[in-house]
């Protein structure tokens, strides 16, 4: 992958706008809030684990 370039902030906005539109929704699941929790974590992980390669 040449010239790759991720932004962190735009996906993990996307993903707190949808927890946050789960949350609002009343006939879901909790299954899928604990998807976007662990998805939210991973982005966590692959944020530091970026700045930790760029130094």
């Amino acid at each position: 992958m040449k010239d790759a370039h991720i932004d962190f902030n735009k996906i993990m906005e996307a993903v707190n706008g949808s927890i946050e539109a789960v949350k609002d929704e009343q006939n879901l699941s909790s299954v899928a809030l604990d998807q976007l929790k662990a998805a939210q974590q991973d982005i966590q992980h692959a944020l530091s684990f970026s700045l930790s390669r760029t130094n």
